[in-house]
Order: C-alpha cells, then structure tokens, then sequence
C-alpha cells in the first residue's frame, strides 16, 4: 500500500510556489536494506549505494539508481556469497566505482570495490587484504586516472590504525600509508584541496580519550601535517567538506560529562586549512544524537545532518533524521530544522546537494510493522520542504505498512541551547502558531523541544511558530503537523 499526501498548495501559500522536487521514498524488501552512499548526477538523478539483505541469504553490496522525482529506475547486487556491503560511490567516466568492505573473497574482511554501469550492473570488481581486518570507507577518483580510498585496519582488539591507499587505473597498488598508532584510530571522510593534497578527518584514540584529529598529506601519500584537538571526554568526525571560503568544516558526535545535555551531541567544528579551529558549536537533546553529514548549500548556509533519539515522535528509543541550517561564519542556526520520522527507526548516512538547490539525505528505515530496513532516500527542497508521508516501493517484492508520519520538531533560537519549555511562550514572550491559511493558533505547549498539541489539536498540516514580539531574537519555525 502507496500513500502520499500532496501538500503543494499548503506549501504555497506560506513559501510561494513550490518547483523544486519533493520526495520521501523507502526502497528495499524484507530484510534488513541501507543506504549509505549518494551520488548526485547532472540531470539530479541519483546513485545510491549501500547494502542489502532482503533479496538473498546473505548480504550483498545495494546499488540503486533512481530519478529526480524519486522514480526507481534500476538495481543491482554485488560482492560475493557472505557479507558485503558499500560504504561510498563516486563516478568513473561513464560508469561508477563503489566501495566498502566485503568477507566473500577471503579469510576476513577487506577493502571491497566494484564497477558498475547507469543500470548498477557489474562490470569488474575486487578486494585488497592488508592483512587484518580491512574495512573500506571513502573513495576519490584522482584528475590523473588513479584512485584513492581511504580505509581502516584493524588488528584485534587493541589497535585500529587510518590507511591511506592509492590505485592504479588498473586497480593494482601504487602506493599506501598507514598511521600505525596505539588505540582504536577511526577514519571519518577525507577532500582534496586546491593544491590537491588530502585532508582527512577522522577520531585519534589515545587511552580511551578520543579527540579530533585532522590530517593533511601530498598527493604522493607523505605527511604534511597532523593536527589533533584534546577534548575531555570522546568527538568524532565522520563527514568533512572544504568550503567556498576554503575552510574545513567537519561534523561528527560529542559525549562529554560537560555538555549541557545527558547522551551525546551533534558537533560541528571549522578549522582553517593550517589547522586553526576557528569555532565549533553544538546540538542535542537529552538522548543520543549523531551528527553524520553534511551539505553546503548555494547561499553557502550549510545544513547539519543527524540521527536522533531526542526530538521526534515519543517513541521511547526511536531515532529520527534530522537537519539544521547554519551559517558558516559563526556556525548561529539560520532557519528552522526539520525532522523526518514514523513508528521506527530512521536514520541518515549521506546528503548533498542538487542542481536546483535542494538537497537529498539517504540513510534507512526501520518500520514498526515488519522486522526489516529499508534504503530511505529523502528529497528536500531549497526552503526545508519534504512531504508528510513515505512513499514505499518494494524491490521487487513491496513492503505494506501502515501510514507513517512524521513529526515536526522545532528548535532552537541563536543561543542553540535554549529549552522551549513552557506553556505557549518564550522567555516571557507569547509565541503564535500560524496555519496556511493564515488562521493564528496559540494553545499549545512545547516541552524539550517537542511540540504538544495541548487543548487544540491542530489539523494536519503546515505552519509557522513565531514570536511577534521578539523576532529579533526568534526566528520564525516551519513545522508540520500530521495525524
């Protein structure tokens, strides 16, 4: 059972005409199906890539290739007979290279890559042992024909060390570093610079404290500098990008006894290109929250993308995908968030940015009604817009659920560590709720970030949270309401 609500004309009248595309599809069969890669191509189509285990008995590396109206137009399957999944895609000429990790082809697991065409069929693909346990993370396919991949390794249970490795065009072995530290070292993301050399970001553990750690390495895999950010307590980065102001922006998790809230928090930290930090801020609620992508957008804003068991839908446990708009400059929140749930558990691997200034996140959906996950692609336009409901394609056998909704969760003014606690207001001011119509509404209650329908529940629909006297401060909140 398909089910889409069009909220076009709602959201025309409080953001003007809605053009840009606007989806919010599951894909995948009934096993456990998850997106962790995505490629954006020129006509906005998309190549996602991640890891099935719904079509065979095993887990096999998903790639999915689908149009810019979120029409699934073709699949495939790769690796071996056990376990593969895929953890990044970039394309390569006319095809595209996947990577990840695979236990098909030997003794344990490797470095996995694979070939495909726009149909996501196989052309070539194989493994590289570096002796442990191997694991494949991000790829880059260089100006002068070779390949990168940056990878960890994994030798017991002491030591995880980055490695760095460069390919041939014909996939044999060019040359390789690996930082061989103490600890459980963890390899985030890893861009080029202008002057071509590599920054990776990734998580320095050292008796436990695991901090910061920001590399730069030449072209030909030699050390440039290492830059490592001690924090009490345990940050991550998982997604790096270098931005129009060529400055490093990354994004990753924070546990600190001294955050302002229990659990963890979304962290995101700018540095310059000589390894100043020049701010970092953060989010959370009093779960866990994961920050794990992000996007610069055409305005150059960027939007923070997370997991999050703090904010959604009152489930106890259940985790939400979840954005923030921030500027760049002092990392202040620029618009409301928004945040996309059901019955389940969702979750974002990937995101970036679309030809016609949207974005697309990409992660996986655990619904309440099948013991399953499925690839969850999520198609947000320019102004935060994203439909009420998913619509679910099964691949090729579907999925029925019952109506999934999403909750609306309504965040934070420029301070970002304000609770919205109380009855109808903010620090003393009155806050109204404001309806596509234009009908103003203000019995509800916010507690904790989440907004309670209190004694008028309101319809289904689009709105506004604003402050009219306070707008200095409060900027005004999309949200939707749904049923």
């Amino acid at each position: 059972m398909k089910k889409l609500i069009s909220l076009i004309s709602a959201l025309a009248l409080i953001s003007g005409v809605l053009a840009q595309e606007s989806f919010n599809h599951l894909f995948g069969s009934t096993g456990v199906d998850e997106g962790n890669a995505v490629l954006v191509l020129e006509n906005d189509e998309f190549m996602v890539a991640g890891s099935s285990g719904g079509f065979s008995e095993n887990q096999d590396g998903y790639i999915l290739h689908i149009s810019a109206d979120g029409t699934l137009l073709s699949t495939g399957h790769v690796g071996g007979a056990n376990v593969d999944y895929l953890t990044h895609i970039a394309a390569l000429g006319d095809n595209f290279l996947v990577v990840g990790t695979s236990i098909s082809f030997g003794a344990d697991y490797d470095i996995y890559w694979a070939i495909v065409d726009g149909n996501c069929q196989l052309i070539d693909q194989g493994v590289y042992d570096l002796g442990d346990w191997d694991f494949g993370r991000k790829v880059i396919v260089m100006d002068d024909g070779t390949i990168s991949i940056l990878a960890e390794t994994y030798a017991g249970n002491t030591d995880r060390d980055i490695v760095l490795l460069n390919l041939n065009p014909d996939f044999s072995l060019n040359w390789s570093y690996q930082w061989e530290l103490p600890g459980k070292d963890h390899a985030g993301d890893f861009e080029l610079d202008d002057d071509g050399n590599f920054i990776i970001g990734g998580t320095r553990d050292e008796e436990g404290a695991c901090d910061l750690w920001l590399l730069q390495v030449d072209p030909n895999g030699v050390e440039l500098n290492s830059w490592i950010y001690p924090y009490e307590g345990k940050q991550s980065i998982e997604d790096i990008l270098i931005s129009y102001s060529n400055r490093i922006i990354a994004i990753g998790t924070e546990e600190s006894a001294d955050a302002p809230f229990d659990g963890s928090n979304i962290l995101v930290t700018r540095y310059t290109l000589e390894g100043v930090k020049s701010w970092h801020t953060y989010w959370g609620g009093n779960g866990m929250d994961y920050g794990t992508a992000l996007v610069e957008m055409q305005d150059h804003d960027f939007i923070v993308c997370s997991t999050s068991n703090s904010f959604g839908n009152g489930i106890p446990f259940a985790t939400n995908m979840m954005t923030y708009r921030i500027t760049e400059f002092a990392g202040f929140q620029s618009e409301g968030n928004i945040t996309i749930g059901g019955n389940g558990d969702e979750s974002i691997h990937a995101a970036a940015l679309c030809a016609d200034g949207g974005y697309v996140l990409v992660g996986s959906s655990h619904l309440d009604t099948e013991n399953s996950r499925l690839v969850h692609v999520v198609k947000v336009t320019e102004d935060n817009q994203v439909p009420l409901t998913m619509d679910v394609f099964g691949d090729p056998n579907p999925v029925e659920i019952v109506e999934q909704t999403l909750v609306g969760v309504y965040p934070i003014p420029a301070d970002q560590y304000l609770y919205l606690n109380g009855l109808d207001s903010w620090n003393g001011h009155q806050l109204v709720v404001t309806d596509a119509a234009g009908a103003v509404h203000t019995s509800f209650e916010i507690q904790a970030h989440q907004m309670k329908l209190g004694t008028e529940e309101l319809p289904q629909g689009v709105y506004l949270l604003t402050c009219p006297s306070c707008s200095t401060f409060f900027n005004p909140i999309r949200f939707v309401v749904a049923h």
